[in-house]
């Protein structure tokens, strides 16, 4: 019998904490199975070269089969069923064990089969319910005694419309809108609510990545029950009109209507019923709009990023305040890629618009004191140091809303949130990142700001909801049971435990022994590539763990 040798790959795996990775085991016996195919077929002595080949002299007869020989090759066989079927933790094949499970899933396929149920599929939501996903839109239902607001609506991009009965301490996913892509949310004075799906600027054409197609505007009497607005359907996987709905805003004149702009223009909305391009001078796609609090005028942008102001209060006529580049009293007609316009609840003379140029950089923040008439740059945009877009994503992301009770301060988002006015130099307002525990801070990548008569904020973005109490000098996260979290990819052990890559959320692990079913872990890769560290996000803590080569230190065992 020849000499053989034996090869042996050892990963070192914390007993106590392992990381149940099935690609791991596959991968080994895919190896084991290799190792031994390649041994039983090559003949090598210890260290010796073999011996060069040459015919037989003559026939021999056939020699009987060596015993130890086969039972090597048992035992190999053997240790190879053990890889694959063995315990995670002992390497021991649990006959008893793999009994139990195979009987029942037979009895669960028998009962599926017995209830008709044989071909469905259930699924089971595990999270996360503590970490939020990308807002593009956010209403609050304001009383009419002036008490603080307690119904709130989110629009996620891909999640749905949401709502919460409580100033956001939770929130319930509305049935219905459940699969659409939310890209603005009006709240009309009589209660109807309206929600405009899709957006131009999230490119979702329907071929990969995280954006998605609208499909029309959807209307509710009672904030409960939705059905289409007819003439806003784009068709399923439509990109035509109605496709985007990036603005709506209620009608302050008129308790039953709401005004929208949309990739097919403008128009407003009574009892589900629209009257499309009541203005003969607007043309083209409107990516934002702004109503005075008293209905004295309105502000229209465009998707071309040209601003028009209305003449009067029945928003039939309007004239444009965009011009020369080089005039100092209007806002600029060229170079940018896209705008945002706000007017102040407190006094309407104030109004602000902030653009991003074609390229996606800082355009510059614009107010007016005089309700549109003339227009100065507070905030230039060639300021390096102070910019709401260090990256240029402003295409993407960029917001702005007016603080309440300062109608000359205006908050700006982009990857970070800013603020600035005519008496304020432009400022950091948060820092563009989320701890656990902290309260200076706000998630990156900001949609939509808004201020409540009350005096709350609200800022949206891709890391959910964040509200203020104090004119933004605190956040806090409202994202508890917002399951809107985007996942580009995951893989799931043995047990309950899953850990996934998420957009602009980080990789998480969620696993469902913990006190709240759905608690996830963030994990960062530090620039060494060597360690990683993990954040705990319910109960507030951080770990840092080195990784060994052919060695893997879990953050916990699942």
């Amino acid at each position: 019998m020849s000499d053989c040798f034996v090869v042996t790959f050892e990963f070192q795996i914390d007993k106590i904490q392992t990381m149940q990775l099935k690609s791991l085991f596959v991968a080994s016996a895919a190896i084991a199975l290799a190792l031994v195919g390649w041994q039983i077929s090559t003949n090598v002595s210890n260290g010796v070269d073999a011996e060069a080949y040459s015919p037989r002299a003559q026939s021999e007869q056939a020699q009987s089969p060596d015993g130890a020989w086969e039972v090597q090759k048992m035992l190999r066989a053997w240790e190879v069923q053990k890889m694959l079927r063995g315990d995670i933790e002992t390497g021991e094949v649990n006959e008893s064990g793999l009994r139990d499970l195979r009987n029942e899933v037979e009895r669960f396929a028998a009962n599926q089969a017995a209830d008709g149920r044989s071909t469905e599929h259930y699924w089971n939501e595990m999270g996360p319910d503590n970490i939020g996903g990308r807002i593009r839109a956010i209403a609050a239902v304001i009383p009419e005694d002036g008490s603080e607001e307690s119904v709130l609506y989110a629009g996620s991009v891909s999640g749905g419309l949401w709502k919460s009965d409580n100033g956001g301490n939770d929130w319930n996913q509305m049935f219905g809108l459940d699969q659409m892509m939310i890209g603005s949310i009006g709240v009309t004075k009589a209660g109807h609510i309206y929600v405009g799906s899709g957006s131009l600027f999230e490119g979702g054409g329907g071929e990969g990545g995280s954006s998605f197609r609208g499909r029309g505007i959807y209307w509710s009497a009672d904030g409960e029950n939705f059905s289409l607005v007819e003439g806003t359907d784009p068709g399923e996987f439509g990109s035509g009109n109605f496709s985007a709905v990036d603005a709506m805003v209620a009608d302050p004149n008129d308790d039953n209507r709401v005004w929208f702009g949309s990739n097919a223009g403008f128009g407003f909305i009574e009892d589900g019923v629209m009257t499309m391009s009541p203005s003969s001078d607007i043309n083209g796609a409107v990516s934002d709009l702004a109503i005075a609090a008293d209905g004295s005028y309105m502000l229209i942008g465009m998707n071309n990023c040209r601003v028009f102001l209305s003449e009067g209060s029945d928003f039939t006529s309007f004239n444009s305040v965009s011009g020369s580049n080089n005039d100092d009293t209007v806002l600029p007609q060229s170079g940018n890629g896209r705008v945002r316009v706000d007017i102040s609840i407190d006094d309407p003379n104030h109004a602000f618009a902030v653009f991003a140029t074609s390229g996606g950089s800082f355009g510059g923040l614009y107010h007016t004191g005089n309700a549109g008439e003339t227009w100065s740059n507070v905030w230039p945009n060639d300021i390096l140091e102070a910019t709401p877009l260090p990256r240029n994503q402003g295409i993407y992301d960029l917001a702005l809303g007016i603080a309440q009770g300062q109608p000359d301060l205006a908050y700006v988002g982009g990857i970070e949130l800013w603020r600035s006015g005519p008496n304020q130099q432009a400022e950091l307002a948060a820092y563009s990142f989320d701890f656990a525990g902290t309260t200076f801070d706000v998630h990156a990548d900001i949609h939509e700001v808004i201020f409540t008569p009350y005096g709350n904020m609200y800022v949206a973005g891709d890391g959910g909801i964040y509200k203020s109490t104090d004119g933004g000098n605190n956040y806090v996260d409202i994202n508890r049971d917002l399951s809107v979290t985007q996942f580009y990819g995951m893989d799931h052990s043995a047990r309950s435990a899953v850990l996934g890559g998420t957009q602009d959320n980080g990789s998480l692990f969620i696993r469902m022994e913990e006190t709240t079913m759905l608690t996830s872990t963030e994990i960062y890769l530090l620039p060494s590539f060597t360690e990683w560290i993990t954040v705990r996000a319910v109960r507030s803590w951080v770990e840092r763990r080195t990784m060994v080569p052919f060695s893997f230190r879990p953050v916990d065992t699942f």
